[in-house]
């Protein structure tokens, strides 16, 4: 009896001594949890033990409980016995099939909805005196919009995702971009299915498959063809995919799991990655940083492209730029909108620059109503 006392003592000091000494002395590797946030920093203890500032109670339980030992691996293990038996996620939405949707994006179409008619105005007045800044600069403005996924599969959500009302601010806002003449509108959710039979999002990703994002960048190229007096049929690519196994997304990563679920997906074969050798043309580096691509079709070879052009784009317009549609252009200059504002980049716009190709994430267009835009 007593050795059972002293084996029940002994396990109760290790489970709460085993989490300090990993804190303090990590001796167990583990993956931390992808929080998109800084840990709680160290409170100033001085204030706790000179002064007792019981105000710093809150600080000091918030920096423990995100630096405890072992803390990754008991939330992995908490959000697996969810992801498993309640098919739940604080941070995710697990959706018919396995489809992944992030909560933070349809929170984000709710605000939309919310915000009403001046939001979809002010939207509206942005891109119109855009297209009006270019067009006084000689140069055509071409909107691209990729749809949530939650948009183009709202059946696949879960029973308590809230549902949207139907036509949606998006959807409004997509009939006035196509009515306009006033600019090029490609509206990635019409278009992006008629490549071919391939999913169109990835089950644990928030982006498009590349046959989808592919397919974009063709309508892209076609669409300026037309506008430059070419056939629709400038450029018609013949793209053959590979099946890739185990692939995990980057909602998976939300899930903080200890097993992410994993889907194959489509790679075409080959896959090409930007700045590899060009046989038509050159990259180079842009000495200030600001230009993420800059490719130069030779020189003898130019009057057979389509015009120069600026992409400003997120990490959806990756796709568009390895598919090889920018090799269709004398010169294309690319830049992430993700972390330069529209007024910058209108700044900085080549000299020779003919069109500029806006893309946008319907999650994000909040942040189009913080562009300025010259007069």
């Amino acid at each position: 009896m007593r050795r059972r006392q002293l084996a029940f003592v002994s396990i109760f000091f290790a489970l709460i001594a085993f989490p300090l000494v990993q804190m303090a002395f990590p001796f167990v590797r583990i993956n931390p949890v992808e929080e998109n946030r800084a840990p709680a920093p160290l409170p100033d203890f001085r204030h706790i033990i000179v002064d007792g500032d019981g105000r710093l109670a809150t600080p000091l339980n918030r920096w423990f409980d995100d630096l405890i030992g072992f803390r990754p691996l008991f939330i992995r293990l908490h959000n697996q016995l969810d992801f498993w038996l309640f098919h739940h996620s604080a941070r995710v939405y697990i959706g018919q099939g396995g489809m992944l949707f992030m909560r933070d994006f349809v929170d984000t179409k709710i605000a939309h909805e919310r915000a009403g008619a001046p939001w979809l105005q002010r939207l509206q007045d942005m891109f119109t005196a855009l297209a009006r800044h270019l067009d006084g600069r000689g140069i055509r403005l071409v909107i691209v919009t990729n749809p949530a996924k939650e948009s183009v599969y709202p059946d696949r959500l879960p029973p308590e995702a809230p549902h949207l009302p139907s036509p949606s601010q998006f959807d409004k806002l997509r009939a006035f971009l196509s009515a306009s003449s006033a600019w090029i509108y490609v509206d990635g959710q019409s278009v992006m299915g008629q490549c071919g039979d391939y999913p169109l999002y990835y089950l644990t990703d928030a982006h498009v498959t590349m046959p989808a994002g592919y397919c974009i960048a063709k309508e892209i190229v076609s669409r300026i063809a037309v506008a430059e007096g070419h056939p629709a049929t400038f450029w018609n690519p013949s793209v053959t995919y590979s099946r890739k196994n185990r692939f995990t997304g980057g909602i998976g990563s939300f899930l903080a799991v200890l097993f992410k679920p994993t889907e194959s997906i489509d790679l075409p074969d080959p896959l090409y990655r930007v700045e590899e050798p060009a046989p038509e043309g050159s990259f180079s580096r842009d000495p200030e940083g600001f230009f993420q691509i800059i490719y130069q079709t030779h020189e003898p070879l130019r009057a057979a492209k389509l015009p120069p052009m600026v992409l400003y784009g997120n990490s959806f317009a990756t796709d568009y730029l390895r598919s090889g549609a920018l090799f269709q252009f004398s010169e294309v200059h690319s830049v992430r909108n993700n972390d330069i504002p529209i007024q910058d980049a209108l700044r900085k716009l080549p000299p020779s620059t003919q069109y500029m190709v806006v893309q946008l994430f319907e999650p994000y267009l909040n942040d189009a109503l913080s562009y300025e835009i010259p007069q």
